[in-house]
């Protein structure tokens, strides 16, 4: 990766005022300004913020990423991250995101409880232009706010006129694709949001399947997921957000979902978000957040304030499930241990480099197999539950893995001490509590078809705790 590390004297030569930088928020950034802006940032926060380059584009640009994370780098801290731009004619979700970018260094430096509170216990990485060889193709050849650069607008594909959301399957990936790929092999992303155009709504996986059904076995998490980012929005709850744009979009698909009817999927081979989750175990939502590809640029700042709420909200929701240390019987971390939890098993997650595991999970009891090369397969149970204030530090779910030459003890159950890393300031910690050791495996949980992000009820939301065990 390479890393902007370099004090630069930057002249931007920009309009309306945002910001203690002044950056004009209601107008479009070509490369060089974006480029600009994000070192800028860097550079006046470099306590908080590492900008690097996870690759470039295949003209040779680079595909910038804002790291933004505050207090002690301690472990067990979720990685979140977004994307935007993955289309290059879809280009709201590129200004919104480096807003958000803006937004996090000066209200963390401000003191600013809730970002604070954010920043201290995830990091998060921003990369605002997936493919910005096809933001600058639209830069050129189109004109905001037209309804032929609503419905096309040059510069969806790269410069090799493939469409990089499609290409996480292909046998030669382009060059942004492979970026992305090395980037997840590195980072043990837990959740993910990717910002488009062309309608106001929220996809979930999974984009295709054989089979005709759409839903994983993570479907109660998604949706939810989905529903914390939409009831923050002023318009996603809608069930045609979109009816002003009556035009005929791309593929024959109309704002509202396939057919006129509600949110619904629409099968797409070997995309970005089903990657994402298959490969890497990560939680990624596509969210579409304008109805129109490229609006006029003094839309911008409207569109800022509607989504605002929902991506702190959003990233807030990393906060949810188990997570912990896989260690081995010396009580070093076991590195690409396997997690899975019974009646999920198509959804695998690893162990970090330092033994870190995290998966978002809803409020209930479950019970988790956990397999490393060179060591005896363990299983146990925790119950996930809701957290009672905002101000929680939830718990781990400490594993033990044992070499079966070094296993002298078959004990199914301890009393678990508490983990030793300290806690944030104004954090809270609960006693420990014990686990058993299960061996028997439950049945999947039915599943719904795999609609769209969008429902009209409410179950209180995943921003739970999980009490702290070894597992012998």
């Amino acid at each position: 990766m390479m890393i902007w590390k370099h004090a630069s004297v930057l002249l931007l030569l920009l309009t309306a005022q945002d910001g203690i930088f002044g950056f004009d928020y209601s107008i479009y950034h070509n490369y060089e300004e974006m480029t600009a802006i994000l070192k800028n940032i860097s550079d006046t926060y470099d306590n908080l913020t590492e900008l690097y380059s996870i690759g470039q584009s295949h003209l040779g640009r680079q595909l910038w990423v804002m790291k933004i994370s505050g207090g002690e780098d301690e472990i067990m801290r979720p990685h979140i991250k977004f994307v935007a731009n993955v289309h290059g004619n879809e280009a709201v979700g590129r200004e919104i995101l480096l807003r958000l970018v803006e937004y996090l260094a000066e209200q963390y430096n401000v003191g600013d409880e809730r970002v604070t509170r954010l920043l201290d216990y995830a990091h998060v990485h921003i990369l605002p232009s997936l493919n910005p060889d096809g933001f600058e193709r639209l830069l050129n050849e189109s004109r905001p706010g037209t309804e032929a650069s609503a419905i096309h607008g040059g510069g969806c594909t790269n410069a090799q006129d493939v469409d990089i959301n499609k290409d996480f399957n292909s046998k030669s990936p382009q060059s942004e694709t492979l970026a992305v790929k090395k980037w997840m092999d590195e980072i043990p992303f837990v959740l993910s949001a990717s910002l488009g155009g062309n309608n106001i709504v929220g996809f979930y996986p999974f984009d295709s399947d054989q089979s005709g059904d759409f839903s994983t076995v993570d479907e109660d998490v998604f949706k939810e997921l989905a529903f914390v980012y939409a009831k923050n929005h002023p318009t996603m709850m809608e069930d045609r957000p979109c009816s002003g744009y009556d035009y005929d979009l791309s593929g024959g698909f109309r704002p509202g979902g396939r057919d006129g009817g509600p949110h619904t999927n629409l099968p797409i081979a070997s995309t970005m978000m089903d990657y994402n989750y298959v490969v890497h175990g990560c939680m990624e939502i596509s969210f579409q957040i304008s109805c129109h590809k490229f609006p006029r640029p003094r839309e911008l700042p409207t569109f800022w304030e509607n989504n605002k709420e929902s991506l702190l909200a959003y990233m807030e929701a990393a906060r949810g499930g188990m997570r912990g240390l896989v260690m081995d019987e010396e009580g070093d971390p076991v590195v690409n241990a396997t997690l899975r939890v019974l009646g999920r098993e198509s959804s695998t997650f690893r162990s970090s480099s330092k033994g870190e595991f995290c998966r978002i999970l809803l409020p209930s009891f479950y019970k988790f197999k956990v397999d490393a090369e060179g060591f005896e397969p363990r299983s146990g149970s925790t119950t996930v539950t809701s957290r009672a204030l905002d101000t929680e530090w939830p718990q781990v779910v400490n594993i033990t893995l044992y070499r079966p030459v070094a296993r002298t003890s078959t004990s199914t159950t301890t009393q678990a001490p508490v983990p030793s890393e300290p806690c944030p300031t104004g954090y809270h910690r609960e006693s420990p509590r014990n686990m058993d050791v299960v061996l028997e495996q439950e049945g999947s949980p039915t599943r719904s078809n795999g609609e769209i992000s969008i429902v009209s009820y409410w179950v209180p939301v995943l921003l739970v705790c999980v009490f702290p065990v070894f597992v012998n």
